[in-house]
């Protein structure tokens, strides 16, 4: 064999190694499980986070065959970066772990393939915000004997528990998170966890879309629950409020478990609407009709909520179900009174007296309304959205004002 052949053998065989290498790229395998220590320094040195000050910043994908990240210091951010945080699908470990900690925040983090997604035990404070935390065998986020967190705008999908909020774990806020397709329940509050608001999410999928356990007192409010086993379970937790959801296509809309085994299970007994005109929830299998309006439902008209309650069981019933799913847009001259209230104390209208005459012009429009006056009251909230273009930018932000306009638009289409 000549040189000149012998020299492309091995050039060749490098450009096959080249390809393997660009084709088979594997995430940074840690040593073990990469601490974050009391006195903020990382453990090992060679793990890749970069660290300022109070925010250490992942650098690179990584791979864990135990846990991930332990974090042991408090006030601090952890900040993914968009990279990813893989396990070993390797039984109990924890993408990040979190115990005793106060005043941390984990974002912008790819977390898959452990049992734990993100493990939160006698934690305050706690802000879990932006992350993709998928295909965890056991649960995507648990938060024990936990409070004062947050978990808000996070992907939560094919785990086999979504979100678990147990042990007194309360005065939590989930919310705006996309949780789907995870093979048990898509957010449970379990035993004695109570104050916690599960506001906006939306819960798509799932074996069960909610589960509550011994569980009293918890806000569950415009949420969008569809295509899962029982929309809503239930085992002996009442005084739940639990209103402006959009039950959708769930195998049974709300299952309270006292139904099955009454010998050994107390009924839950829980409120499922915000009363007259504000509503509860829209079911899509409720069949009444829209022709009455009133907190009665004695007055010839259409309000957008069903003349008759849809029931659910002996203790629980929704006297005004929507017609329509719920919208955060405010469907309603008085919530949207309330949204202009809110943002003059907010500072987002900056002259009490704009926040006077806009709630004049509401005030006359929902008499008119009442008084079955609908034209004239159209023309009163006209006037109102030329006010509000009128002040934008100037008395009033331009964000506020564009969210009054879409207000009343939309208020305006339903008269």
């Amino acid at each position: 064999m000549n040189r000149k052949t012998v020299s492309g053998i091995m050039v060749s065989l490098l450009l096959v190694g080249t390809l393997l290498l660009a084709f088979n790229i594997q995430p940074v395998r840690a040593i073990g499980t990469i601490y974050i220590r009391p006195d903020g320094s990382i453990d090992p040195l060679t793990a890749p986070i970069h660290r300022d000050g109070d925010l250490y910043t992942l650098a690179d994908d990584v791979f864990s065959d135990t846990d991930g990240i332990a974090v042991e210091r408090d006030n601090m951010t952890l900040d993914g970066a968009d990279y990813s945080l893989q396990g070993s699908d390797f039984w109990p470990s924890v993408g990040v772990r979190l115990l005793e900690r106060n005043n941390v925040t984990i974002k912008n983090l790819e977390i898959k393939h452990f049992f734990h997604g993100i493990d939160l035990r006698l934690c305050s404070n706690i802000d879990i915000h932006g992350n993709d935390i998928m295909n965890n065998n056991g649960y995507g986020i648990t938060l024990d004997h936990s409070s004062n967190s947050n978990m808000t705008e996070n992907s939560i999908g094919y785990n086999g528990d979504g979100v678990d909020i147990y042990n007194s774990s309360s005065n939590n806020s989930i919310c705006g998170n996309n949780v789907v397709n995870n093979l048990e329940n898509g957010i449970s509050l379990l035993m004695s966890s109570s104050n916690n608001t599960v506001y906006g999410n939306s819960v798509t999928g799932n074996g069960h879309g909610f589960s509550l356990g011994y569980c009293p007192s918890n806000n569950i409010t415009g949420n969008s629950i569809a295509n899962s086993n029982y929309g809503l379970h239930l085992w002996e937790s009442s005084n739940n409020c639990i209103y402006h959801n959009s039950f959708i296509n769930n195998t049974e809309q709300a299952h309270d478990h006292a139904w099955d085994e009454p010998h050994l299970y107390s009924p839950s007994a829980n409120t499922w609407d915000d009363g007259y005109p504000s509503g509860g929830n829209y079911w899509s299998d409720y069949n009444g009709t829209d022709s009455h309006l009133g907190p009665s439902q004695n007055i010839t008209g259409s309000d957008g909520i069903g003349d008759e309650p849809y029931v659910i069981s002996d203790y629980n019933q929704d006297n005004y179900p929507l017609m329509e799913p719920w919208s955060s847009i405010p469907t309603t001259i008085g919530d949207l009174k309330t949204e202009i209230e809110e943002l003059g104390s907010e500072g987002e209208v900056d002259n009490q007296g704009i926040v006077t005459s806009l709630l004049a012009k509401l005030n006359v429009a929902q008499k008119m309304f009442e008084d079955g006056k609908t034209d004239q009251a159209k023309n009163i909230l006209n006037a109102f959205i030329n006010e509000v273009q009128a002040q934008s930018g100037k008395h009033i932000t331009s964000e506020a004002a564009d969210a009054l306009i879409e207000s009343a638009e939309y208020i305006l289409s339903h008269l």
